[in-house]
């Protein structure tokens, strides 16, 4: 939407760790939650978001 709106956005970045829900769904259109893992950062230690759907 920001780049619409005239951002001059060339690529986005984001980080993952080995709770990757998310950008798995978004590489193939396939949502497969798994249960979670414990890293050092924990609050990305989500393997079946709540709030995906």
């Amino acid at each position: 939407m920001a780049k619409k709106l005239g951002l001059p956005i060339e690529h986005f970045v984001a980080s993952t760790n080995v709770n990757d829900t998310v950008p798995r769904f978004l590489e193939n259109g396939k949502y497969a939650p798994k249960p979670s893992k414990a890293t050092i950062s924990n609050a990305m230690d989500v393997g079946n978001p709540s709030n995906f759907i």
